[in-house]
């Protein structure tokens, strides 16, 4: 028995030329179409996922002109704070979008209020927070709550309620100080 011979450039052998162009053009670009649109999806599906922020130590000549941006205290005992001002010894922590800046900043806000950057702390007297160091716990925590997104969105909504109701209180505190100075100034005058 002869050997087979492949079915299709048999077959494309008797074609005249152009129309053996014309069927592998159809069938190439057909394809390009498909990778095109399937590679157009996994960008989309990638463009969900949070990315890891860029963190630098943060400059007082450094300018930032979005409001994508944060900033945490790197030396201290409050070491790994979250901020929304700059201060001397602090590192920027740059998101993507403002979606990405809240996600982050209540993350950070959650390990500084549950001690996590303490274990990481390095110093004997003045304690600070290494980059890398920073690095490796937020990557660390974002890998473990991105099983867990619903609940730690519900978590942050709570945390910010929680940080307004706070700041209230605060403003609240200062009034009734005034309040007690002017009782006994008009006492005492």
């Amino acid at each position: 028995m002869p050997p087979l011979k492949p079915f299709i450039p048999f077959l494309l052998a008797f074609l005249p030329k152009p129309a053996w162009c014309m069927g592998f053009s159809f069938i190439f670009f057909g394809f390009s179409f498909l990778l095109k649109m399937f590679v157009g999806v996994a960008q989309n599906c990638k463009a969900r996922i949070m990315n890891t922020p860029k963190i630098k130590t943060h400059r007082i000549t450094d300018e930032f002109t979005n409001q994508n941006h944060f900033f945490i205290l790197s030396k201290g005992n409050n070491a790994g704070k979250p901020l929304l001002n700059p201060c001397p010894n602090c590192f920027v922590v740059i998101a993507c979008n403002l979606e990405e800046k809240e996600y982050f900043y209540w993350l950070c806000y959650g390990l500084w209020v549950g001690g996590f950057f303490r274990q990481v702390l390095v110093g004997s007297v003045i304690p600070f927070l290494r980059i890398g160091e920073l690095h490796r716990v937020i990557n660390a925590t974002k890998s473990k709550v991105a099983v867990r997104k619903e609940a730690l969105l519900n978590s942050l909504e709570i945390l910010n309620k929680l940080s307004t109701h706070q700041e209230n209180l605060v403003k609240q505190i200062q009034l009734i100080k005034q309040a007690k100075k002017a009782i006994m100034y008009k006492v005492l005058s």
